[in-house]
Order: C-alpha cells, then structure tokens, then sequence
C-alpha cells in the first residue's frame, strides 16, 4: 500500500490512502465532532464536581423559648422595646446602636412577649419605652439576664420590671 502526500494551509500531511476520498467539508466535520466531544466532556466533569459537595447538616429545631410580660407599678405596658442580645456575659447597656442587638421586638397591647427558639446560653433583654398612664409621660426602661440550658431550663416565662 502506498500513501499520498496532500497538502493543507500549506503543511504536508503524509495520509494513508483510505482517507484519499475523505472531503475539506467531511473533515471540517470531523474537528466539529471533536469540539462537540471536549464540550460533553466538560459538561460531565463539572456535573460530576458540583455532585460531589457533602450534603447539608439537618438542622434541628431548639426546644427554647423566652416569654417575658412588662410592668411599670404593677400594670402591664403595651408597646415596649425589646432588644435581645444573646451570649453575652456583659450588659450591653442602655444607649447602643440597635443594630448591636441580636433581636428587636415590641410587646403586644397585653404587655407580653415570646421569642422561640432561642440559643442555649447568656442572653440580655433590655426594654425601653415610655409610660403613658402617668401624669406626664416617663421614659421607662428595665434589664434582665437570662440563662437559657437544654436539661434544666429550656423554656423561660418571667416579669421584666420596668423603672424611671
């Protein structure tokens, strides 16, 4: 069997002589074929890559709650403050930012609270808000540490006591 040389962008080629009927069109399409199988062969590895991650942790709901009532001389006061800010073992005080705080709620018209789930540790309620009921209007403001515990103490249901 012999081979015929053909020349292509001007470079020689040495083909064997079962390619001697293959076209410029058939060959183009060849390439094509060849860019298609790189294309579906990249598609793969990155579907195979993004398959690969670790599945995500089941996330289980914490049995803990906070449920505090307000009170100013002994009456329940609607529309308090409440600024939450969790794991601290400082007060945080009285004039930071809100945004210091983990959690900001306002009481209902009954002067109550709930906060569920909470995490497990140190946290800090801090109430402000005014007494309307008095002959003038007061700023009133109150603090409360709470501890909340998995085996002992998951649920808190308390009084904040609200001051001058």
């Amino acid at each position: 069997m012999g081979a015929k040389v053909m020349v292509f962008e001007e470079k020689k080629i040495v083909l064997p002589l079962t390619f001697k009927k293959l076209s410029k069109k058939r060959f183009k399409n060849l390439n094509m074929r060849t860019i298609y199988c790189r294309i579906a062969f990249l598609l793969m590895v990155i579907l195979t890559i993004s398959a690969c991650r670790p599945p995500e942790e089941p996330t289980i709901p914490l049995p803990t709650s906070i449920c505090i009532l307000t009170q100013h001389h002994e009456v329940p006061k609607p529309a308090i403050n409440i600024l939450i800010k969790y794991n601290s073992d400082t007060f945080p005080g009285y004039y930071q930012p809100v945004s210091f705080y983990d959690t900001l709620l306002v009481t209902d018209s009954n002067g109550r609270i709930c906060v569920s789930p909470v995490p497990v540790g140190k946290h800090w309620i801090i109430a402000l808000g005014f007494d309307e009921h008095a002959q003038q209007v007061l700023p009133v403001f109150g603090r409360l540490p709470v501890y909340i515990d998995l085996q002992n103490k998951p649920k808190v249901d308390t009084i904040l006591y609200l001051y001058e």
